[in-house]
């Protein structure tokens, strides 16, 4: 069956050959971050066996729109968070317009102001991942029942996200290397576009925002001032101004 990996963890790979009576034996040493990630298999039909997988990390979705779900999860939260810190790195650390190679910020050793616009980040991208799908089929995915515990199990999600991503050094060049524009129009600005098209928000997204501390007005604001001022990458905005 198909397989939708949301883990993309970093391999690091050692080859060493020894060469006696005319073999050759190969060693691979394989090391890889903590986090151990998830495989969703994209909803087996009914006739085909279970995948041969165990543990935690396999999820095995009874529909495909669980499937659907899952997948859109990892993206949003996982591809779009690195997409908004790396952006972010940027905004911190570049004067001018060529956006160039920086390691991207470490939201554990941030400050508290940084953390909080980076929290409302990811809030913000699970308002959007909820208006997008099914309340009941994102419960079920996760085998939980009511709004409240759909709710943890989103906010843990993000916090480990986080985590993971503090615990592995990476580069604005590489998270961006699809194309900085590119991920400024596809990853970043449409948060944007979905909170400022959202002028309520229903039971499920208020108790999503009570219960990851963040005020609606606050969100907005962070959401729209990193798309304001990341543009400026992406060849469409004008030079950042010069500090007085």
């Amino acid at each position: 069956a198909p397989v939708c990996s949301t883990s993309h963890q970093l391999l690091l790979l050692k080859q060493t050959v020894f060469q006696g009576g005319g073999a050759v034996c190969l060693q691979v040493d394989v090391g890889c971050e903590a986090y151990e990630g998830s495989i969703v298999v994209q909803a087996p039909p009914a006739w085909a066996p279970m995948p041969p997988f165990k543990g935690d990390a396999p999820l095995i979705p009874k529909i495909k729109a669980e499937t659907s779900y899952l997948c859109r999860r990892k993206f949003m939260m996982v591809n779009g968070m690195h997409t908004t810190l790396a952006f972010m790195t940027l905004c911190m650390r570049e004067e001018g317009n060529t956006p160039g190679t920086h390691v991207l910020l470490n939201y554990a050793e941030e400050t508290k102001e940084v953390r909080a616009r980076v929290w409302a980040w990811a809030t913000g991208r699970l308002l959007m991942l909820a208006w997008e799908h099914d309340l009941e089929i994102m419960a079920d995915a996760h085998g939980v029942e009511g709004e409240r515990a759909l709710c943890g199990v989103l906010l843990d999600y993000a916090r480990v996200t986080l985590r993971r991503f503090s615990g592995v050094s990476d580069t604005t060049t590489r998270v961006l290397s699809g194309g900085v524009a590119n991920r400024w129009e596809t990853r970043l600005k449409p948060v944007h576009d979905f909170l400022q098209g959202t002028q309520k928000l229903d039971r499920f997204g208020r108790l999503l925002l009570r219960e990851a501390g963040v005020e609606l007005p606050s969100l907005r604001h962070q959401v729209a001032e990193l798309v304001a001022e990341g543009r400026r990458f992406t060849g469409q905005g004008a030079k950042k101004a010069a500090k007085q």
